[in-house]
């Protein structure tokens, strides 16, 4: 038997035990967007939550890179009772940490009542307390613990719940100023937004660097409406009226709704980690037939306008993993924490270590992968997950999750571990200026792509053109470029004469078929724009965009394969001779450029954003390279595309930005 919450389908849990379940409070919702009943807790006194000893495991790390242990010691602490659900930790000022989750009572005629619970522990998370019994709406409880202390808690309650009075699941935000032993409610209307529809919240609320704190409100069936709730006096009284316009994201499902998750950059950039239904928005390149909402996956969306609009950046992960969430650690480094929950058994709780940047953050969640949760058997339904992550005052780490075990039956417990050192912890580009001098408007022609430069004529490149211009920016023709197979052309190169480009085989109009994906490297006589000779390397790389040839070597951006991919010429054929491995922040490449022993490659898609400078190693493997310097380039126009050095200047570029040019001074 299967219902859709969140626009999702999830596993109704097997009846629950003998457990007091208590009614919920009525809560309301003013208009503008007041606490309007207090809750409380109900009235048991708290009792020992833990029946047996911790257990003391290890877990391995798998395709360790830059951690320095194998292997990680922990200890395992269950607590609650069968069927309680999705865990949910955070840690208070003074160390005292709080746990919530649910536990599901079926009840006649299909319906459910669902129960919150709260734990509490006072000695790191060896010992709990509890259950308290709620007496809060809603399912599936998130915490966020403010700056000072107060408690924030986001649910939804599903239609079929007994206490729902709406006729629609609906979404509600829990406050409590003392430690949660009282609480405040306000639920998320539906009746004079978008009737009848279910709506939700983010997962978490965030507190912004001013004090200020965002929710995330949408409503189910498409095409939103999206709010980002405001509050500046600490969650007392709300802001409800600021809608919000996610770009490229279209799904019968809430944006926020749909599990989001957010967090500040140090630059004040907002990031959104939405989940994502699978069919609706595939992984770039890789679509799938998801079976199930256990495919789905994530897309990270960033604001830099304080959440009214949010820009699609770059998928995170892999399918089937969800309910992320982000820490940072006392040691400038971050964690993330994730659940598989299908495609990759064994499910359960992963965590990543990764670093922050200016406008973000860097991971790689293929390398040093923590596998902190394996504990539902292989060929057992998901068992929840959930597993965010807190740091004690000794750097201890704390993180909650649920499993499925041999009874089918879901459980609670936490994991008490530390993050091995790094075996170095890489220096973040040293941030250099960049001056806008000068836009050129092109009254004919575009740059979308790329440019190429030299000291007489200009070039650049469109998805199907290449423009060549006067060195004044006078278009002087335009000529289609066409090699079958392929039909999107990348960002170009010149050198010697002749143009260098790479194509793929994108979609044609609304029609994409990765069956037929291709990566062709293109010759083309710069005098006539003609096509001189073609090398497939389809083998190695399928979704191609810049490229670059310094006389020697040529290099290759690849969207799948991220890095800066080197061939070499044996005769006439193309030979792949490694890779430039740069962090998967930075996405994709947009625009390559080498000098001497230094490459220059522009990124706009990624967490990490702008022209980067990296120093070519003596040889070339999987290892990660981190640039030297960053210069921040402005996206005037459109996203940053192409670039090239004016021809003997170093410290100038021309910057492609669809129908105008920017030429921009480079400080040191």
């Amino acid at each position: 038997m299967q219902q859709r919450v969140y626009g999702r389908r999830t596993r109704l849990q097997a009846p629950g035990t003998s457990r007091v379940v208590h009614p919920g409070c009525r809560a309301g919702f003013g208009p503008k967007a007041h606490w309007v009943r207090a809750c409380s807790v109900a009235g048991l006194l708290p009792v020992l939550a833990l029946a047996q000893p911790p257990l003391r495991d290890t877990v391995p790390i798998v395709n360790r890179t830059l951690l320095k242990a194998d292997r990680i010691e922990c200890e395992r602490i269950p607590l609650g009772e069968p069927d309680d659900y999705k865990p949910c930790i955070a840690r208070l000022p003074d160390g005292e940490l709080l746990l919530t989750a649910f536990h599901q009572y079926p009840q006649p005629g299909n319906k459910v009542r669902e129960q919150s619970l709260l734990f509490r522990s006072r000695d790191g998370g060896r010992s709990w307390t509890g259950p308290e019994q709620l007496n809060l709406l809603g399912r599936e409880p998130y915490l966020t613990v403010t700056r000072n202390g107060t408690l924030v808690l986001t649910g939804h309650l599903l239609a079929r719940d007994v206490r729902n009075e709406w006729g629609y699941t609906t979404g509600f935000l829990h406050r409590s100023t003392d430690r949660g032993r009282t609480w405040q409610s306000i639920r998320v209307e539906s009746e004079r937004v978008k009737p009848r529809a279910s709506n939700h919240t983010s997962r978490n609320v965030l507190e912004l660097a001013d004090g200020t704190l965002l929710l995330g409100v949408d409503y189910d069936g498409g095409g939103g409406p999206y709010f980002v709730w405001r509050s500046t006096d600490g969650g007392e009284t709300w802001d409800r009226t600021r809608r919000c316009e996610p770009k490229d994201f279209k799904s019968i499902y809430g944006f926020f709704g749909g599990e989001t998750w957010l967090w500040q950059a140090r630059s004040g950039k907002i990031w959104a980690l939405a989940r994502v239904d699978s069919n609706e928005m595939p992984i770039r390149g890789r679509p799938i037939q998801a079976g199930s909402d256990q495919s789905d996956h994530f897309i990270l969306f960033s604001s830099a306008d304080d959440g009214k609009t949010f820009d699609r950046i770059r998928d995170l992960g892999d399918y089937g993993e969800m309910y992320m969430s982000l820490l940072r650690l006392r040691d400038r480094r971050l964690l993330l924490t994730f659940t598989v929950r299908d495609l990759q058994p064994p499910l359960g709780v992963r965590a990543v270590p990764g670093m922050e940047t200016e406008d973000g953050f860097d991971f790689d969640p293929t390398r040093d992968r923590i596998p902190l949760d394996t504990r539902t058997p292989a060929g057992t339904p998901q068992g929840g997950g959930f597993g965010p992550t807190v740091q004690l005052g000794d750097g201890t780490l704390v993180t909650s999750y649920s499993y499925r075990g041999e009874d089918k039956r879901t459980h609670l417990e936490v994991v008490r571990w530390k993050l091995p050192a790094a075996a170095r912890l890489p220096d973040a580009p040293r941030r250099a200026s960049a001056r806008l001098l000068s836009q050129r408007p092109l009254a004919r022609g575009s740059a979308e792509q790329g440019l190429a430069l030299t000291e007489k004529e200009y070039f650049t490149s469109t998805a199907r053109t290449i423009c060549r211009y006067d060195s004044e920016w006078n278009l002087l023709e335009e000529k289609p470029i066409r090699i079958e197979g392929v039909n999107h052309l990348g960002a170009i190169h010149h050198h010697n004469g002749f143009l260098w480009a790479g194509l793929l085989n994108g979609p044609e109009g609304d029609r994409y078929d990765p069956k037929k994906d291709r990566g062709v490297i293109a010759r083309i006589r710069a005098r006539d724009l003609t096509v001189v000779q073609t090398w497939d390397i389809t083998r190695e790389l399928s979704w191609i965009d810049p490229v670059c040839f310094d006389g020697r070597y040529l290099w290759v951006g690849d969207l799948r394969d991220l890095g800066i991919h080197r061939y070499r010429f044996d005769r006439d054929r193309l030979v792949h001779d490694g890779v430039l491995r740069y962090p998967r922040a930075m996405h994709f490449s947009q625009g390559i450029r080498v000098v001497g022993r230094k490459l220059y490659t522009i990124h706009t898609f990624g967490t990490m954003k702008g022209l980067f400078e990296f120093r070519i190693p003596d040889r070339l493997t999987e290892e990660v390279r981190y640039a030297t310097r960053v210069w921040p380039i402005q996206e005037t126009r459109m996203h940053l595309e192409g670039f090239d050095f004016v021809p003997g200047r170093a410290d100038r570029i021309w910057h492609a930005q669809g129908n105008q040019v920017d030429l921009y001074e480079l400080g040191r």
